[in-house]
C-alpha cells in the first residue's frame, strides 16, 4: 500500500485549462445527471454540515494559493494584467491538479469507511475522521499531495475503539470467533499484498496486534470466570459439610496439622506419639466431638468396625472433597494423606 497518493500533469505550469459548458443531454449521455450516489455524496454525508464542507474546501483552496511558487506567479500573464482571458491564469492548472487529488482523497477515505462498515455507527466520530481527512493533505509549491498512512491509520484507530465497544457488548466465545476470522483474513491480505502488489502492508501489523491482544484478553477472561464459577461451585458444596467432623478433622490430616499427634511405624502403621490418646487431641483440638473419628482414623479402622465409617481414610469420596479443597485454597496436600486415599472402585 502506497504511503502517499498523488496525481499529477508532467509539466503543470504550460498546462492550460480550458472551461467546457455541457448541454443538459450532454451531461446525461457522460452520467452527470444520474441519480447514483457518489463518493462525494457519502463524504457529505459523513461530515453532516454544508458550512463546514464549504469552509474546509475554501481552506484547501487558500493552501494551493498560500504555496503557488511566486517566480510563476510573476510570469502569469493574468496575474500582469497583460491577458484578460481566465484560461491563461498559471494557476488554474494548479487548482485543477488539487481538486482532483482532493477528490482521489476522497474516494480512498470513503472506500476505508465503507469497507469497515462499525465506523458508520459512531457518528460524531466519523464527523471527526472527515475533518481529519483534510490534516492529511500535503501542500508544496502550489501542488497537493495526500498521506495515506495517516489518514489510514486515524481509521483504524477509530475502528478499534469502535470494535472495542462492539466486543464489550457480544458474548466472548463468539468474539472469539470474529478475532480468529479477521487475524485468517488479515493473513490472506498481507500475502495478496506482498505476492501481486509488491508493495508494503503497513496497516495490517497495527490490526493483526489490535485482535491478538483482544484474543489474549478474552481468553484470560473466559479462563477467569471459569475459575470463579469453580470456586463459587465449590464453596456451595463446601458449605454443605464445611461443618461436618469428618471434614474440619480431615482438613487438619490433610494440611499436615495432625502430624504433632501422629507418627508412622516401621510397619507403616500410624501410632498416637507419647503422650496424647484421642480424648486428649480432641481437647488439645477444642472439639471434643474429633474423639472416635480422630480414634478410627488413627487406628485405621476398617469399614467392617463398629466405627468404621468415622474412618476419614475409609471414604475415596470425602477424600476428594478434602483434597479439592485444599488445592482451590492452593494449600498443599501431604504426601501422608494422598497415600491413604482408597482406589477407585471399577
Amino acid at each position: 500500500m502506497k504511503e502517499i497518493l498523488q496525481f499529477g500533469f508532467v509539466n503543470i505550469e504550460d498546462e492550460k485549462v480550458y472551461s467546457v459548458k455541457l448541454s443538459e443531454e450532454q451531461k446525461e449521455q457522460f452520467g452527470f445527471n444520474k441519480k447514483e450516489t457518489s463518493v462525494l455524496d457519502y463524504y457529505d454525508s459523513y461530515l453532516d454540515d454544508a458550512k463546514l464542507k464549504d469552509f474546509l474546501s475554501n481552506e484547501f483552496t487558500k493552501k494551493i494559493d498560500e504555496t503557488f511558487p511566486k517566480e510563476i506567479k510573476a510570469l502569469c500573464t493574468y496575474c500582469n494584467g497583460n491577458s484578460k482571458n481566465e484560461e491563461d491564469k498559471k494557476c488554474n492548472s494548479y487548482h485543477l491538479e488539487g481538486r482532483v487529488n482532493e477528490f482521489l482523497a476522497v474516494w480512498w477515505f470513503v472506500n476505508i469507511v465503507e469497507q469497515n462498515k462499525s465506523i458508520l455507527y459512531e457518528k460524531t466520530a466519523l464527523k471527526d475522521l472527515s475533518i481529519k481527512l483534510y490534516e492529511c493533505f500535503l501542500f508544496k509549491n502550489g501542488r497537493v499531495a495526500f498521506d495515506l498512512r495517516k489518514i489510514t491509520m486515524y481509521c483504524l484507530n477509530q475502528g478499534f475503539l469502535t470494535l472495542s465497544k462492539i466486543f464489550a457488548q457480544n458474548d466472548k466465545i463468539k468474539n472469539l470467533e470474529i478475532i480468529n476470522r479477521a487475524i485468517d483474513e488479515l493473513d490472506t491480505e498481507y500475502l495478496r499484498i506482498k505476492m501481486f502488489e509488491n508493495d508494503s502492508p503497513y496497516h495490517i501489523k497495527p490490526q493483526k496486534d489490535f485482535f491478538k491482544n483482544k484474543r489474549k484478553f478474552y481468553k484470560e477472561q473466559i479462563k477467569i470466570e471459569k475459575l470463579s464459577k469453580s470456586n463459587y461451585k465449590n464453596e456451595q458444596v463446601v458449605k454443605e459439610y464445611k461443618n461436618e467432623i469428618w471434614f474440619l478433622l480431615g482438613c487438619m490430616f490433610a494440611f499436615g496439622k495432625m502430624e504433632k499427634y501422629y507418627y508412622v511405624n516401621d510397619k507403616g502403621n500410624t501410632v498416637f506419639k507419647e503422650g496424647f490418646n484421642p480424648p486428649k487431641v480432641a481437647k488439645d483440638l477444642g472439639n471434643k466431638r474429633y474423639d472416635k473419628f480422630i480414634l478410627a482414623t488413627i487406628n485405621n479402622y476398617p469399614i467392617s468396625n463398629t466405627n468404621g465409617n468415622k474412618n476419614i481414610f475409609n471414604s475415596r469420596e470425602k477424600m476428594q472433597k478434602i483434597i479439592s479443597y485444599c488445592e482451590s485454597l492452593n494449600v498443599e496436600v501431604i504426601p501422608y494423606f494422598k497415600k491413604r486415599l482408597p482406589e477407585e472402585e471399577i
